[in-house]
């Protein structure tokens, strides 16, 4: 009961001051008076009291409440249009194929001993399985995308491997 006979204390202490605070300086100073007031109390609990107080005495909250839709005065806000594209730069993204067909036209050995495929369109891919006896320069191929992202190449002959593009 000490504790709760204590809070109603300071509660009461600090309507008392906010209360004086309101009567000294007039009766409508503005909330810069009242917010200052709040400032000058010392007990955290008192002062969070006081701020609380003070927003719901605010007849003009600045956060509209659930449900509720707040909008600027007029005058406040230039007008703005719908759709104003002052400024932004549209990105024109060309279709990406979902396939490239091509023909081999060099083969390479990456350091870490995995084939490098030149293609005749300049793609430089690197497999990432095991080599295949059957690539060779002049074979025509076709890479297509596969699940999460990856690649596979298809050889002539139907066999597929998973690459992953260099440049």
């Amino acid at each position: 009961m000490i504790d709760g006979t204590r809070m109603a204390l300071a509660i009461t202490a600090s309507w008392t001051l906010i209360s004086t605070t309101s009567l000294a300086s007039g009766a409508d100073t503005g909330s810069e008076t009242r917010w200052l007031a709040c400032t000058k109390i010392a007990d955290p609990w008192q002062r969070l009291q006081c701020y609380d107080d003070l927003a719901a005495r605010d007849e003009s909250p600045l956060i509209a409440q659930p449900g509720e839709t707040r909008q600027a005065p007029k005058g406040s806000i230039p007008s703005v249009a719908p759709r104003d594209t002052f400024g932004l730069t549209e990105k024109i993204v060309p279709p990406t194929p979902q396939t490239v067909d091509a023909v081999v036209t060099a083969l390479h050995r990456s350091a870490n001993n995995q084939i490098i495929v030149i293609l005749s369109n300049g793609q430089a891919w690197q497999m990432l399985d095991s080599g295949d006896s059957r690539l060779d320069i002049g074979a025509h191929i076709v890479i297509r995308r596969a699940a999460l992202g990856s690649f596979l190449m298809t050889l002539e002959g139907g066999r597929t491997h998973r690459v992953h593009r260099l440049s």
